[in-house]
């Protein structure tokens, strides 16, 4: 009866401390991609003036779809991305992800050009790295009515095969008597 006593408890403890352990390794891995080294994650900000329109755009590849880009980036196979193979990807990504970039006001698609981009490679788990591109667009708004309520529509199609989070942030500024009112339109 005592040993059984004994076991018991000694289970409990290891319970308790295989527990604790996976509470404690688990902020570590979750931190940096939540969803795993798999993922592409998406943020865009976007900023309504009242004649124009800016988006900021930050797509953040983890492990494994960085190793794969930097198969395409390392153009002179030595391993390693230069500064300069960094550069002209970042010219190339802006352009390829912003053509898969649709902003609609009013039932017109506001035609959106690269004002700014930047590659960058943190470090990732397990020795390898994460790819950060950030790139800002931007498109001029028609002079519509200033008190109407306008339909803003935002798409996203980069990257739509593979999961991720995609978070949407919208401000509007008012500039004078410029006043746009816009409503968001859930997708289907």
């Amino acid at each position: 009866m005592k040993i059984n006593h004994c076991s018991s408890i000694l289970r409990r403890v290891a319970l308790v401390a295989l527990v604790t352990l996976a509470f404690a390794i688990a902020p570590v891995v979750a931190s940096a991609h939540p969803l795993g080294n798999f993922t592409i994650n998406h943020f865009t900000r976007i900023e309504v003036s009242d004649r124009a329109v800016k988006l900021h755009n930050v797509i953040d590849m983890a492990e494994i779809p960085t190793f794969q880009e930097l198969q395409q980036i390392d153009k002179d196979g030595d391993g390693k991305a230069s500064a300069t193979e960094l550069e002209e990807y970042a010219d190339l990504a802006a352009n390829q992800l912003a053509r898969q970039m649709f902003l609609i006001v009013d039932g017109t698609r506001v035609p959106l050009s690269v004002l700014a981009k930047n590659v960058s490679l943190p470090a990732g788990a397990g020795g390898l790295n994460t790819l950060r591109i950030e790139f800002d667009l931007g498109g001029q708004l028609s002079s519509a009515d200033s008190g109407a309520i306008h339909e803003l529509r935002f798409e996203d199609d980069n990257y739509s095969d593979r999961i991720g989070w995609r978070e949407i942030v919208v401000s509007i500024a008012y500039v004078g008597k410029v006043r746009h009112r816009f409503r968001r339109v859930d997708p289907g």
